[in-house]
């Protein structure tokens, strides 16, 4: 498979927070399939998503 560049903005406190959560990010990009990153990015403009992530966190 390919590799592509993109610039990302992401919104943090100070840098070291901003670079954890690049590395996350880039984690879950060379991990998760296509077709799932693409679930998961529709899903996470879902209203509550992140107290449902909190919630169910201890079975992901």
């Amino acid at each position: 498979m390919s590799e592509f560049k993109k610039e990302i903005t992401i919104k943090a406190n100070d840098q070291l927070q901003a670079q954890s959560l690049f590395a996350a990010l880039q984690t879950i990009a060379n991990n998760i399939e296509p077709d799932n990153l693409l679930l998961l990015a529709q899903k996470s403009k879902t209203f509550g998503i992140n107290f449902k992530i909190r919630q169910f966190k201890h079975l992901i």
